[in-house]
């Protein structure tokens, strides 16, 4: 517990713990409150009570403690029709994006904003994909174009190659004919 909420600053017979804003805060962020840190710190006293400016240090910590959170997103879904958004946070066909509502005009999904757009677009709704800047983005589809051509050739190449065909041809016939005679 002690290790959870304070800095130890020596080893061997003597042990010293200090108690900082951040080692309060790293017992609060993992689960204590002020109540059960005050009460489990007040337990591994050897008075039985806890001392005036550790409780203060520690009341003092537990009220900032929280005042922000992180929330987990992968994209964000905003409109100013409020009541467009809170269609989408109630639609069954959304469940897969774990809608949850930050503000009257605000969505965050779980999902990323590929995944986004196609699960909304498959709900019949026209969301358009927005920039980092705030600016709309024009989705373009891939452009599938055939291969460049191979090396140019020499233009009496294809002259040659039918010309000693043909001659080969014209070859195999005499042969047929002489040898047939």
């Amino acid at each position: 517990m002690l290790t959870s909420a304070a800095d130890r600053e020596s080893e061997g017979h003597a042990v010293t713990w200090r108690f900082t804003p951040g080692s309060v805060r790293r017992a609060l962020d993992s689960g204590h409150t002020a109540d059960t840190l005050r009460d489990a710190l007040t337990a591994a006293s050897a008075t039985g009570t806890l001392p005036q400016p550790l409780g203060y240090l520690v009341q003092d910590t537990a009220r900032t403690h929280g005042r922000m959170r992180v929330v987990p997103a992968a994209c964000c879904i905003r409109s100013d029709d409020a009541s467009l958004i809170a269609e989408l946070a109630a639609h069954h066909a959304l469940r897969a994006l774990e809608l949850r509502a930050l503000a009257p005009t605000v969505l965050v999904s779980a999902r990323p904003p590929a995944a986004t757009l196609d699960a909304l677009r498959a709900a019949g709704y026209a969301p358009a994909l927005e920039a980092g800047t705030g600016a709309a983005t024009v989705e373009r589809l891939p452009v599938h174009r055939t291969a460049a051509p191979g090396p140019a050739r020499d233009p009496h190449a294809a002259l040659a190659l039918a010309r000693r065909l043909l001659g080969q041809r014209a070859a195999s016939q005499e042969s047929a004919t002489s040898g047939g005679s």
